[in-house]
């Protein structure tokens, strides 16, 4: 065949690229933002709803009118002594207590008030701060033994003053405030609340609680500003138990939420005497959770460690995330990130204590602040958001990275959409040795930078681009997943990188903390470009002549592959690998159309459904008369005309006009269907000519090996009859599948591309068949509740037509084979007849099934019987029965269940032609505890010259195995006043081989835990074997024949013999081996925590000969400081030796 040059699909790529992704991503975004400002310019609603009010608001009684003015000319103390006379609620403002007479009353409130007495402002009014959204403030006096109201005419001013016990709770929005003293003065003027004598102020947002504690305490309840005097703050961590406490002589807070704490002690509040402290003459909790501290010393009991003149630490963020580090090979580096759009995700992993306890929380929005992201202090609406992030990195020894991360949530159509693309300035680094290297050749010095092909071109920079999203359009949906590489090794370059900086493990451990290599290789070995879409195609009008046609898959796929260079082999070049096109699918294509020909069936008319007069649907509920007519009164209708009839009251019931429809049984219906099913699908592949591409310059997109087409189909058509009542049910059913592999292309002229074997395995592939399957089923016993279930039932299913390829390639053609009556064509043919009974103890059945000719004959017959939870069940067969029978095992399974966890299994299998029994299992169960016994039809075994060797060929049911095992777990066991808690769980397995005896084995495994409340933490896990258990017991007289193993034969002997640690030779004679053991200790010191663990296992040493086996041990011990948990030291030792972190 001539080759015909195909066009360049390179530029085809990059376009489908970046208009998906770009337009795809653009537009989301573009939705996205209009969303917003949508929900930024919501109309107001008071405007019209003043309106309303004002036309529905009917005039004051002469009784409201004397009532109103004495409510609005009451004081606050007159109002509540009103209300506790009514019996209602005396707390609140003066508005909320007039408001709440007012209700009582009957007179509606006045414009702008709602039904607390709130003043309502108009949209117009509000404060225009799109980011945040003040929530309603809630005061309740939880408790108080006495209260007194009065009014200081002289400035003007209402007070209230409680005392004893006082305890009042603030609420506004997901944040509570709980103030507890034992006297309280509230100026209700101002606002202003003052308390005194053990004043304790709780706040609570979330996870987060801070408890204040004082002697006094004045608060201003607009801002919760204030200030505490001799007192000290708690605050816990957010998702810890840890609380600490914050010291000073003077606590203040001013309305912006900044906290300052003058001669200040910092240490936990878990304990009266703190392991450590740390004591400063300020220290400073600014908004955003910044803090700073000033002339501060840190002891650890009373042993000063370090003084700090002044430290300010920022809780906020910086806008670029700069991170610094070193690794061998890219040698020192700082990585940034950029958020033009959105923020990172919190990593756990990153976080320090110190951040997380006065720093801000991942959970609160943020804005830009210069170049910070400040904390708002409000809570995340949504995790979902655009996200786009500039990405600059630059490495000592490998170079420079520059790129872009776009991320757009779902949004309407859009689904979620991904963009990552940049490129890269780097140079071959070379290995110099031993965790050494150098971007200078080691030969002559020189410097390599890297280039890559882009498209046809070579281009001075590597660069990676992958764009991943979806779009629903109606019933379809597309998605994509576009990447391009320069090279393999791209990913592995220069995505090793970090968006948070550990700043406290730098200092630690130094810079090569700060982003460490990954462990995982990040080097491709292919990818796949992908563009695809799948959906239905809407068919009503159609229905039921086709009811549905679905598309299951429309896309296109281009594979790349990588292929080691010849040139650069033994280079450190990124061209050592390369990328090359492998094959790419034109269009592939699957679907399904499914319909009904013909159909007797018709829906159910709706019974239920009520007709009126003119002919519409009416409501009963409508229709339906109150029983209460007393209390029923003429409704007039709004925009009704003339003089409106009254509702009759009588009590005549008259049934509305109604026309109902009923369906009658009627008898049995006969359902006849035709249905038919299709299922399309075509391919067209391009395989490119890649083996004679040996460099990354030889890719020549014109090299193309073959062009191939697959069209198939494949379609049944079924007819079935059937009763209503399931009395019978028949059914015919066609199916056929038809394939057509064609290539259009083949480059004849490739020494390596075989035309004709192409050809000729496509022939073979092409071609059609068809085939038929009809069932019939009667059930004479339907009407029978007991026997409903037995049935016969008759099948014939075979090959009606079929082509074949006379193997010709020159002169292709396919001749047409006739279906025949023959088991090569008739691939069943049965008859088969169940008798079922439904009995109070269950379903009983019996059933018996006849394979007919031309298969080969086969009588099957199985039963079952139930009683119960326990049940009965056998079945076997006789191959030709007519001819020459053959009977083939009966196999039969019994269970008995004598209680709920206490049963007996039996399972057994006869065999007709060796007449004898070939398989017994028998398994008794009883709570933890299982024991099994099983026989087999096996040969015989000897145990001569130190092996087990076969006695002789002749097969005879003889026992095999014995297992006797027992589990079981014992939880939250509690000593002690629920100080100690407990737990252990045992195992254990026996397993003696009756026929090979020294195979048999024990093995025995526990483990256990045990918690002594904040002390001690202890956990011990080991497990066992014993290879040798026969010998224990090969004196028994159940053996056939006499085996002496030599050693200890008493077991409980042997078993102390393996703790005797100071005979090395009782030790290892005992045959109770330790297959692993482990022992973790936990101990905790109140700031401190000590963990001791002890690992050992068996392991073959290879170092000398003869090999042996040795204990591998290994000891960890760590001790770490809870309140910040990066300051530690840790002990590692096992076969290697010491190692210290």
């Amino acid at each position: 065949m001539k080759q015909t040059p195909l066009p360049v699909v390179s530029m085809m790529v990059l376009a489908c690229s970046l208009l998906l992704g770009l337009a795809g991503g653009l537009w989301a975004l573009d939705g996205t933002e209009g969303g917003d400002t949508a929900t930024g310019a919501l109309p107001s609603l008071q405007q019209g709803g003043a309106s309303e009010e004002s036309r529905g608001t009917p005039p004051l009684t002469k009784e409201q009118q004397i009532l109103e003015m004495d409510i609005a000319t009451s004081s606050l103390l007159e109002l509540a002594s009103w209300c506790r006379r009514l019996g209602l609620s005396e707390g609140g403002t003066r508005e909320e207590l007039q408001n709440r007479l007012r209700q009582y009353y009957g007179i509606p409130l006045s414009k702008g008030s709602d039904a607390s007495g709130k003043e309502q402002i108009s949209s117009s009014e509000k404060p225009k701060t799109p980011e945040k959204t003040s929530s309603p403030r809630t005061i309740v006096i939880e408790s108080a033994e006495q209260s007194e109201f009065f009014t200081l005419d002289v400035v003007n001013e209402e007070y209230a003053r409680l005392r004893g016990k006082v305890q009042i709770t603030i609420k506004e929005g997901d944040t509570s405030y709980t103030l507890s003293a034992e006297e309280l003065l509230y100026n209700k003027t101002r606002n202003q609340l003052s308390a005194r004598g053990n004043v304790i102020y709780t706040k609570k947002k979330g996870e987060v609680i801070e408890t204040f504690r004082g002697t006094a305490l004045s608060l201003n309840l607009d801002s919760l500003s204030g200030a505490f005097l001799g007192g000290f703050s708690e605050r816990a961590m957010e998702g810890k138990s840890n609380a600490y406490k914050f010291t000073g002589q003077v606590i203040s807070r001013d309305a912006e939420g900044s906290t300052v704490l003058q001669d200040v002690d910092i240490t936990t509040a878990s304990v009266e005497e703190p392991y450590w402290s740390i004591h400063a003459s300020k220290l400073w909790l600014l908004p955003g959770n910044d803090w700073a501290i000033a002339h501060a010393v840190l002891k650890v009991g009373e042993l000063p460690l370090f003084y700090i003149p002044f430290l300010y630490l920022p809780g906020d963020e910086v806008v670029f995330h700069p991170v610094l580090g070193y690794r061998n090979r890219e040698g020192s580096f700082v990585q940034t990130t950029t958020y033009l759009l959105g923020r990172p995700k919190a990593s756990s992993s990153t976080e320090n204590s110190i951040t997380r306890l006065l720093g801000s929380s991942e959970n609160e929005e943020r804005r830009l602040e210069g170049v910070f992201l400040r904390a708002t202090g409000e809570r995340r609406k949504s995790g979902d958001e655009v996200s786009l992030a500039i990405l600059f990195d630059m490495y000592a020894n490998l170079g420079a990275y520059g790129g872009l991360e776009l991320s757009i949530p779902k949004n309407g159509a859009w689904g979620k959409q991904d963009v990552s693309m940049g490129i890269g300035f780097s140079r071959t680094i070379y290995p110099l040795g031993s965790s050494l290297y150098s971007p200078y050749n080691p030969i002559d010095g020189s410097i390599d930078w890297n280039s890559a092909y882009f498209l046809n071109w070579m281009v001075p920079f590597r660069y990676r681009f992958k764009a991943t999203g979806s779009l629903s359009l109606g019933t379809f949906s597309l998605s994509w997943t576009i990447p391009v590489y320069s090279d393999p090794y791209v990913d592995d370059d220069f995505l090793d990188r970090s968006e948070q900086m550990d700043w406290l493990s730098m200092i630690k451990e130094g810079a090569s903390a700060g982003s460490s290599s990954s462990s995982s290789s990040n080097i491709l070995g292919s990818y796949n470009l992908r563009i695809g879409g799948s959906g239905t195609i809407p068919t009503d009008v159609l229905s039921p002549l086709i009811s549905s046609f679905t598309v299951n898959s429309l896309s296109s796929t281009l594979i790349f592959k990588t292929k080691s260079s010849t040139l650069y082999a033994s280079s450190s070049s990124p061209w050592q690998s390369f990328f090359y096109p492998s094959q790419w699918t034109l269009a592939s294509f699957s679907g399904n159309v499914r319909g009904t020909l013909f159909s007797n069936s018709v829906k159910k008319s709706p019974s239920s459904e009520l007709i009126s007069e003119d002919g519409k649907k009416a409501n009963l509920l409508d229709s339906a008369l109150s029983p209460w007519t007393e209390e029923r009164s003429p409704q007039t209708i709004p925009g009704a005309e003339g003089p409106q009839k009254q509702a009759d009251t009588s009590d005549s019931f008259t049934i509305p006009a109604l026309s109902q429809t009923f369906e009658g049984s009627g008898g049995a219906q006969y359902l006849w269907n035709v249905e038919y099913s299709l299922d399309p699908t075509a391919s067209w592949d391009l395989h490119y000519h890649y083996s004679k591409w040996k460099e990354v310059y030889e890719v020549n997109w014109s090299d193309i090996s073959y062009l191939y087409s697959i069209l198939g189909i494949n379609g049944t058509i079924a007819s079935n009859f059937s009763r209503s009542d399931n009395l019978f049910t028949m059914s015919f059913k066609i199916g056929g599948n038809a394939n057509w592999q064609h290539y259009q292309y083949i480059d004849t002229s490739a020494s390596d591309i075989d035309a004709n074997s192409l050809l000729l395995s496509a022939y073979k592939a092409s071609g059609y068949y068809l085939t038929a399957e009809s069932t019939f089923t009667l059930r004479p016993l339907v009407q029978d509740e007991m026997w409903k279930n037995s049935q016969f039932q008759y099948t014939l299913k075979g090959k009606w037509l079929s082509t074949v390829f006379n193997n010709d390639v020159q002169d292709p053609r396919w001749d047409l084979l006739w279906g025949s009556w023959s088991k090569d064509y008739i691939s069943s043919h049965s008859l088969s007849a169940t008798l079922s009974a439904l009995t109070s103890l269950g379903e009983q059945s019996l059933g018996l099934s006849m394979e007919l000719p031309p298969r080969e004959s086969l009588l099957s017959g199985n039963t079952r019987l139930q009683w119960g939870a326990s049940s009965l069940s056998a079945n076997t067969s006789i191959s030709k029965p007519f001819e020459d029978p053959l009977f083939n095992p009966l196999t039969v399974s019994g269970t008995v269940v004598f209680a709920p966890r206490f049963q007996y299994k039996q399972d057994l299998t006869y065999t007709p032609e060796e007449k004898s029994l070939t398989s017994w299992i028998s398994t008794l169960s009883w709570y933890d505890l299982s024991a099994s016994l099983s026989y087999a039809y096996s040969k015989s075994y000897l145990f001569s010259g130190g092996k087990w060797t076969l006695a002789s060929d002749e097969e005879a049911l003889r026992p095999k195995a014995f297992q006797l095992s027992y589990g079981t777990s014992l939880n939250n066991l509690v000593f002690w006043k629920n100080r100690i808690q407990a737990s252990l769980n045992i195992s254990s397995s026996l397993s003696l081989d009756l026929q090979r005896y020294t195979y048999s084995s024990f093995t025995f495994s526990l483990g256990t835990t045990v918690k002594i409340h904040e002390f001690l933490d202890f956990s011990f896990t080991s497990k066992s074997q014993n290879r040798v258990i026969y010998r224990y017991i090969q004196s028994w007289p159940i053996w056939e024949q006499s085996v002496q193993v030599p050693g200890e034969q008493n077991m409980l002997v042997d078993l102390l013999n393996s703790f005797r640690f100071d005979s090395d030779t009782l030790r290892k004679s005992s045959g109770f081996k330790l297959q692993a053991l482990s022992v973790k200790a936990v101990h905790y010191m109140g700031d401190w925590t000590a963990t001791l663990t002890t690992d050992l296992e068996p392991y073959l040493d290879t170092s000398q000969l003869p090999y042996r086996y040795a204990f591998n041990t290994k000891v960890s011990f760590l001790v770490q400081w809870i309140p910040i948990s990066e300051f530690k030291t840790q002990t590692y030792y096992d076969k290697d030796g010491f190692v210290f972190k």
